[in-house]
């Protein structure tokens, strides 16, 4: 079901990203964090199932659940930084909510990045 729930999600950022010319920071990095969070939760689970087993070098658990673990850190910036980028938009005096559900543009702009971060100019002047 949730996997399910990372596939449309995914779909929808694919599509949101068609429609707006490669415009989606947010929902993009929506769909990565969520999908991400998700891979590590689903072979977690699974070893859980199969119990001590899973860590025997026979099976694949035990490397899927170090790449799930180690996804977050390094694929495509990890998801410390995507979040970051969901907050900058969502922190945004204009943001609107229901924008990503309705397929509506949403533009990226340099105020939304950093958000979180300290920027090199104030830690300077501290």
């Amino acid at each position: 079901m949730k996997i399910e729930a990372c596939r449309a999600f995914s779909w929808k950022a694919a599509h949101y990203l068609d429609l707006h010319d490669s415009e989606g920071h947010a929902v993009g990095a929506m769909a990565k964090v969520f999908c991400g969070e998700l891979l590590f939760n689903a072979v977690f689970k699974t070893m859980q199932v199969m119990g001590v087993n899973s860590l025997d070098r026979s099976h694949p658990m035990e490397k899927f659940l170090r790449e799930a673990a180690v996804f977050p850190l390094y694929d495509a910036g990890n998801i410390g930084m995507q979040m970051r980028k969901i907050w900058g938009v969502m922190l945004d005096e204009n943001f609107d909510p229901r924008a990503i559900a309705d397929s509506r543009a949403i533009k990226f702009k340099k105020s939304m990045e950093g958000v979180g971060t300290l920027i090199a100019t104030q830690t300077a002047n501290r």
